[in-house]
Protein backbone atom coordinates (compact mmCIF):
# COMPACT_ATOMS: atom_id res chain seq x y z
CA UNK A 1 0.00 0.00 0.00
CA UNK A 2 2.47 2.31 0.72
CA UNK A 3 4.43 1.94 -2.79
CA UNK A 4 1.08 3.08 -4.11
CA UNK A 5 0.87 6.69 -1.87
CA UNK A 6 2.02 9.83 -2.94
CA UNK A 7 4.44 11.75 -0.70
CA UNK A 8 1.64 13.89 0.50
CA UNK A 9 -0.61 11.11 1.30
CA UNK A 10 1.94 9.32 2.99
CA UNK A 11 2.42 12.09 5.24
CA UNK A 12 -1.67 12.42 6.03
CA UNK A 13 -1.59 9.11 6.96
CA UNK A 14 0.82 10.20 9.85
CA UNK A 15 -0.82 12.45 11.19
CA UNK A 16 -4.17 10.88 10.79
CA UNK A 17 -2.31 8.08 12.72
CA UNK A 18 -0.97 10.71 15.26
CA UNK A 19 -4.79 12.39 15.80
CA UNK A 20 -6.81 9.29 15.75
CA UNK A 21 -5.93 7.88 18.75
CA UNK A 22 -8.18 6.97 21.34
CA UNK A 23 -5.81 9.76 23.84
CA UNK A 24 -6.11 12.43 20.67
CA UNK A 25 -9.81 11.54 20.66
CA UNK A 26 -10.37 11.87 24.28
CA UNK A 27 -8.20 15.43 24.59
CA UNK A 28 -9.57 16.71 21.39
CA UNK A 29 -13.46 16.35 22.59
CA UNK A 30 -12.69 17.26 26.13
CA UNK A 31 -11.64 20.58 24.46
CA UNK A 32 -14.78 20.81 22.50
CA UNK A 33 -16.71 20.58 25.38
CA UNK A 34 -14.97 23.44 27.53
CA UNK A 35 -15.17 25.82 23.93
CA UNK A 36 -19.07 24.84 24.41
CA UNK A 37 -19.31 25.49 27.87
CA UNK A 38 -17.73 28.26 27.48
CA UNK A 39 -19.45 29.97 24.94
CA UNK A 40 -22.88 28.80 26.55
CA UNK A 41 -21.56 31.06 29.52
CA UNK A 42 -20.57 34.04 27.45
CA UNK A 43 -23.89 33.62 25.87
CA UNK A 44 -25.93 33.78 28.95
CA UNK A 45 -24.19 36.47 30.44
CA UNK A 46 -24.91 38.45 27.16
CA UNK A 47 -28.49 38.25 27.64
CA UNK A 48 -29.20 35.63 25.04
CA UNK A 49 -30.44 32.55 25.24
CA UNK A 50 -29.02 29.27 25.58
CA UNK A 51 -31.51 27.26 25.99
CA UNK A 52 -31.65 25.60 21.56
CA UNK A 53 -28.13 24.87 22.66
CA UNK A 54 -28.45 22.99 25.37
CA UNK A 55 -31.49 21.42 23.43
CA UNK A 56 -28.77 20.06 21.00
CA UNK A 57 -25.97 18.96 23.37
CA UNK A 58 -28.76 16.21 25.38
CA UNK A 59 -27.88 14.43 22.37
CA UNK A 60 -24.18 14.15 23.18
CA UNK A 61 -24.29 12.10 26.13
CA UNK A 62 -26.63 8.95 24.47
CA UNK A 63 -24.24 9.35 20.90
CA UNK A 64 -21.29 8.42 22.99
CA UNK A 65 -23.27 6.01 25.59
CA UNK A 66 -23.85 3.68 22.11
CA UNK A 67 -20.53 4.38 20.48
CA UNK A 68 -21.55 6.63 18.40
CA UNK A 69 -18.34 8.90 18.72
CA UNK A 70 -17.76 10.28 15.02
CA UNK A 71 -21.28 11.54 15.32
CA UNK A 72 -20.83 13.01 18.90
CA UNK A 73 -17.63 14.77 17.69
CA UNK A 74 -20.30 16.16 14.40
CA UNK A 75 -22.72 17.47 17.19
CA UNK A 76 -20.02 19.51 19.34
CA UNK A 77 -19.03 21.05 15.72
CA UNK A 78 -22.31 21.88 14.86
CA UNK A 79 -23.26 23.71 18.32
CA UNK A 80 -19.66 25.31 17.79
CA UNK A 81 -20.36 27.04 14.92
CA UNK A 82 -24.20 27.84 16.09
CA UNK A 83 -22.22 29.54 19.26
CA UNK A 84 -19.34 31.45 17.43
CA UNK A 85 -22.45 32.73 14.83
CA UNK A 86 -24.03 34.61 17.56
Amino acid sequence: MRTVLTSEQKARLKELRKTDTPSALESRLKEKLARVEAGVQRLASSGGDPSLIAEKMQQFPELMRVGKVKEAEVLLDRVLKEIEAR
